[in-house]
């Protein structure tokens, strides 16, 4: 295989997910962490890209408010920085290792996620009902 066709292949290739990976509630991460601690977790949240302050939180309400103890902090890499647009300020699913002795930025965090293999936003019932209305209209 040449670079050129290895380069392609690495680029659309898939984060690694093991078959038997869990969800894990971010509840559970944040009040029993040391089961999950060095472990790659599946977890959903309320997500806010910020410097120094990048947070998976419990609830957008508990990141309008600031209760960063309902929330992780996120090790981002520039590739996640580059789709802040589409990620920011809404709810996603993040795929990374969890550290429940990592409290981010000055210690205001629960725990964090790092070495984030994958990261993706979660369609609200509203997007599915609009995704699925404008499907009816197209036939």
């Amino acid at each position: 295989m040449n670079y050129e066709a290895f380069s392609k292949a690495l680029a659309n290739a898939q984060p690694y997910h093991p078959p038997d990976l869990p969800d894990i509630s971010l509840v559970r991460l944040l009040a029993d962490p040391e089961p999950y601690d060095e472990k790659i977790v599946r977890v959903r949240g309320f997500l806010d890209l910020e410097f120094e302050g990048t947070a998976l939180y419990l609830h957008r309400e508990d990141c309008e408010q600031m209760l960063s103890k309902n929330a992780l902090w996120l090790h981002v890499t520039a590739e996640i920085w580059e789709r802040e647009y589409e990620l920011t300020e809404r709810y996603v699913l993040v795929i990374g290792v969890f550290r429940a002795h990592n409290h981010g930025h000055m210690n205001l965090f629960s725990g964090a996620i790092t070495n984030i293999q994958d990261i993706r936003p979660i369609s609200s019932r509203e997007e599915i009902r609009a995704f699925l209305d404008r499907e009816r209209n197209k036939r």
